[in-house]
């Protein structure tokens, strides 16, 4: 792992700070979670209306990603972030001071829309501010941002009530968009838009420490023919998104984070802890602190690791360990529940084991989700989509990894209440096979 030095601290502090906008989005994603039964006890909500609540953000943020890519090839991706800001504060700050339920569903609404923009942008600008040699590093950055805002959010919804917590986003994204301000535009991006002077311009401000033939190799990077020639008509430009080289990254992108978020993983983030202590008497905010420090570890892992190993090995792998600890995890809710009734009054040994059993399994789940597909998806947006369509490319794909989760969303609690636990946990792992057999082919 080559750290950046202190001869590009520009760099470093611009990924740093587009890095934290993925904090934000996952820290409201798991907003929800710890404060369920504040809000279920002051009648806020309903158990029927609460799903709506968490899932409503995954809603507008899959349709403001699907604008996200075209609006930031057009815009650039600082616009983008400075633009939609205002929907990330305006909306937190309704969490912070609404007390009815109308109100708290249009601040998540708000919220999603800025996250769907952020989320899209963030892996883009990520990938192309950094010297070439740099960029696998930042982009590995991005896990760890992913993952750090879910024990966050666990470990502060512990102490403080919903308002501190929602006003702690609020916090990130106005320091994020402080920030974006000052920072000139990819110099990639302006000069594939024809602003060579911008583009000299934010070079400098980026590249001047560095040595000068690290300088060369960025300019000559920045000089890249168009993919489609200048004049050409609306139809030929269209045609060439359809073209091999462009959507076969776009596929393998969309289809990891298809799986990632069918499994567990959207389900555990929002109504983890308590999709849990139905199945077995667990703390919910112990399982939640769990789940969050086992996905930043394995995040952890995946920065230490991620240039030494074979991909297509280590993602089967993880895949594989992944899909037997969600099957274990419904096989112990089913006997817990349905065969040992462990869930009453009834003590037991072997009802001790299945209390605990469940933290392990959804530790290990965690864990090499997030040292597997969990970061490569979000490391690969900035890696392997086609150059010059890497923006409209990763809108697309976070759209689909936003509608995969809104759906759990939707449908997962719906299974809890009719069917158990047991039986969302037996299906999360059947869709963690699928994946592996998938990959198995790539």
């Amino acid at each position: 792992m080559k750290v950046p030095s202190n001869k590009s601290i520009r760099v470093f502090h611009c990924c740093m700070v587009i890095s934290l906008g993925y904090v934000g989005c996952v820290y409201i994603d798991g907003y929800s979670s710890p404060i369920e039964d504040e809000l279920l006890k002051a009648r806020i909500f309903t158990e029927n209306v609460y799903p709506v609540f968490v899932s409503i953000s995954f809603l507008t943020a899959m349709i403001s990603s699907f604008i996200s890519g075209p609006l930031s090839e057009w815009l650039g991706c600082k616009a983008v972030i400075i633009l939609f800001s205002p929907f990330a504060i305006i909306g937190g700050f309704l969490l912070v001071l609404a007390h009815d339920s109308n109100s708290m569903i249009l601040g998540k609404m708000m919220v999603g829309i800025n996250q769907g923009m952020v989320i899209t942008c963030v892996p883009i600008f990520n990938a192309e501010i950094p010297p070439p040699h740099m960029r696998q590093f930042y982009g590995s950055m991005l896990a760890i941002a992913v993952r750090f805002g879910v024990p966050l959010t666990y470990f502060l919804g512990i102490w403080v009530g919903a308002s501190w917590l929602a006003l702690g986003y609020v916090g990130i994204s106005s320091f994020i968009v402080l920030n974006v301000v000052f920072l000139p535009e990819s110099p990639k991006w302006l000069q594939k838009k024809g602003f060579t002077e911008k583009a000299e311009r934010a070079r400098n401000y980026y590249y001047n420490s560095l040595q000068n033939e690290e300088c060369q190799k960025i300019t000559e990077n920045l000089n890249v023919e168009l993919w489609v020639p200048a004049g050409a008509s609306i139809k030929e430009k269209i045609s060439s998104y359809f073209v091999w080289p462009v959507i076969r990254p776009m596929l393998v992108c969309s289809s990891i984070h298809l799986f990632k978020t069918s499994s567990s993983y959207e389900l555990l983030l929002s109504f983890g802890s308590h999709t849990i202590e139905r199945g077995v008497n667990i703390n919910p905010n112990i399982a939640s602190l769990f789940y969050g420090i086992f996905l930043l570890s394995g995040s952890i892992l995946f920065l230490l690791i991620y240039s030494k190993v074979n991909w297509k090995r280590w993602i089967l792998v993880t895949t594989m360990i992944q899909a037997i600890s969600n099957g274990l995890l419904a096989l112990v809710m089913f006997l817990s529940i349905n065969i040992f009734h462990c869930s009453t009054t009834e003590t037991s040994i072997l009802c001790d084991i299945l209390q605990y059993s469940p933290m392990i399994l959804v530790s290990s789940y965690a864990f090499t989700m997030a040292a597997g597909w969990g970061s490569l998806s979000y490391w690969l947006l900035g890696e392997i989509l086609h150059h010059h369509y890497a923006r409209v490319s990763a809108g697309i794909v976070i759209f689909v990894s936003y509608m995969s989760a809104y759906l759990n969303e939707l449908i997962a609690p719906m299974i809890v209440e009719y069917l158990g636990p047991a039986v969302v946990f037996l299906g999360y792992a059947i869709m963690c096979l699928i994946g592996f057999t998938v990959q198995w082919f790539y």
